[in-house]
């Protein structure tokens, strides 16, 4: 117990961190040590918001209609457990919003309601993404996969959504598009909607290719 004493907050850090599943890393990666799960306390959440300012990234409960969607949220977290590192908290965070009565945070980037609506009416159940964030010590390709797992227990089998949508900056396009599967939607011509030179891109992911992607990786994790 000297060790958790000199650590602020340590016995509620150990209290709090309840998550669906462990996560090894292996051999081949060398650093702290992670638990991969959905946020189920607000001490949880905290770790997730307290990883988003320290990225000057907004707080998504701060956003227009936020605060109607609690019911309709859930936040994946990867948290670095290792009593020996500097910081003990979320290393990763992504936070997915259903569709309801007060929109998507898109609704409110220029350009994109239009491509939204059109969505709706060919029967999409939207999901966006709310937030995302990897700390530089995250190793991406070791967490995200369970990340992806643990949502898709609420995305796809709970809340049955179709489509997962982002609103990104143009030059966070291809890591979108290259590291975590999203693509341009296309219009009724074959057009990707919004202006050509939009500042702001609208994605999305079919969940199919979100939960066939979390199939084939636990698959190859297995046969490992």
């Amino acid at each position: 117990m000297g060790q958790a004493a000199e650590r602020p907050g340590l016995l509620e850090f150990l209290h709090e961190l309840a998550f669906e599943q462990g996560l090894g890393l292996g051999r081949r990666f060398q650093g702290p040590s992670f638990r991969v799960g959905l946020a189920a306390t607000p001490w949880q959440l905290q770790q997730s918001l307290n990883l988003l300012q320290r990225q000057s990234l907004p707080n998504p409960l701060s956003q227009p209609g936020a605060g109607d969607a609690n019911l309709d949220r859930v936040v994946a977290l990867a948290m670095n457990t290792s009593l020996n590192s500097p910081s003990i908290g979320a290393l990763a965070t992504l936070w997915l919003r259903r569709d309801g009565t007060s929109g998507l945070p898109q609704d409110s980037v220029p350009g994109t309601h239009q491509a939204l609506d059109h969505m709706r009416a060919a029967g999409k159940r939207l999901v966006a993404v709310e937030a995302l964030s990897f700390d530089e010590q995250a190793p991406l390709e070791l967490v995200l996969e369970p990340m992806m797992r643990a949502l898709k227990s609420i995305v796809v089998d709970l809340w049955d959504a179709t489509d997962i949508v982002a609103s990104v900056p143009r030059s966070q396009v291809a890591y979108y598009c290259g590291k975590l599967g999203f693509s341009r939607p296309t219009d009724k011509d074959g057009e990707s909607p919004g202006p050509a030179r939009a500042t702001t891109v609208l994605l999305c992911m079919p969940t199919r290719h979100m939960a066939k992607q979390v199939m084939e990786d636990s698959a190859e994790a297995m046969s490992a």
